[in-house]
């Protein structure tokens, strides 16, 4: 894993406001009307978010923009860069590197560190679904499970238990590979066709994902993801967009000496900076910025 956790004292500074979706969606979490200081860092930076160089909504221009209006210090673009995947960077590597350059030139002259991350996948084998030189080049790689790769078409709806353990290995083959610091959307954008047909709306998929982690990612396998993290140096997101994973898993977690990571997965420009679940369950559980994980530049 490659980064430097800073560390200010913890003290009160200000109120904490929650967003609605998550105060439903996690009742556990106790929303306290005071911020520490590890609450208001995490404010101030966002290491997942997309480009329309790959399936987000703004230019890298706007992004930056954005990033600036909402105070961010540090925050990183973490564009597809996957095998298959409808999105994926890498044949326009080149262009995009200097375009990525371009602004990141700019944003150190407004005083923001922008870093370049890739999101990618891994095959059933735990190979990255990305080329070398591209692993090599960037400052982290995330690894989100898109596909459930090599089962049979249809397994899901004929043997849901199969299928689900079969993802749960992908998860754990990917923490075993050499290059991946991050484990993007672990309890999210689920590769199910359930969540595809039961959730008409953005939240009703992201209640039925809960409904499948609850059976399928049970408490008992996230410490064992905990240890595999804690062994291999690799962090597990939280994840804005959906307010995962669950505070339980975070706990053990954190219980087990793994590191967290801060993303928003922001497609929309509007939805960059949405770390309010790591906020929240940074109060809840007594967070300090020692539990994170903060990707740094890459020595050239």
């Amino acid at each position: 894993m490659r980064g430097r956790p800073p560390a200010p004292a913890p003290s009160v500074i200000s109120r904490a406001v929650a967003e609605p979706w998550a105060r439903t969606s996690h009742p556990e979490v106790n929303y306290m009307d005071t911020t520490t200081a590890t609450e208001t860092w995490i404010r101030t930076q966002d290491y997942h978010m997309h480009s329309n160089w790959s399936d987000g909504e703004g230019d890298l221009y706007a992004v930056l923009a954005r990033c600036r209006a909402l105070g961010l210090k540090r925050f990183a673009i973490a564009d597809h860069v996957e095998y298959g995947h409808h999105s994926d960077v890498s044949p326009r590597w080149s262009e995009y590197r200097k375009a990525v350059a371009e602004v990141q030139a700019r944003a150190a002259d407004q005083g923001i560190e922008m870093l370049l991350g890739i999101e990618t996948g891994v095959d059933s084998d735990g190979n990255l679904l990305a080329p070398d030189e591209i692993v090599h080049e960037v400052d982290f790689v995330i690894c989100s499970v898109h596909t459930v790769r090599g089962v049979p078409e249809g397994l899901e709806a004929r043997d849901e238990a199969a299928y689900w353990q079969a993802a749960r290995e992908q998860i754990e083959a990917a923490i075993r590979c050499e290059h991946v610091d991050i484990i993007g959307h672990i309890e999210a954008y689920l590769p199910s066709e359930v969540v595809r047909t039961r959730g008409e709306t953005f939240d009703g998929r992201r209640a039925v994902e809960r409904e499948i982690a609850a059976v399928h990612f049970p408490l008992d396998w996230y410490k064992k993801i905990a240890g595999l993290a804690r062994e291999h140096g690799v962090a597990v997101e939280i994840h804005g967009m959906s307010a995962t994973p669950r505070v339980e898993a975070i706990r053990l977690l954190r219980d087990a000496g793994a590191k967290v990571s801060i993303g928003s997965d922001g497609h929309r420009l509007s939805d960059i900076g949405r770390v309010d679940h790591a906020v929240h369950v940074a109060h809840a559980l007594g967070l300090t910025t020692d539990d994170f994980f903060v990707p740094a530049r890459r020595e050239k």
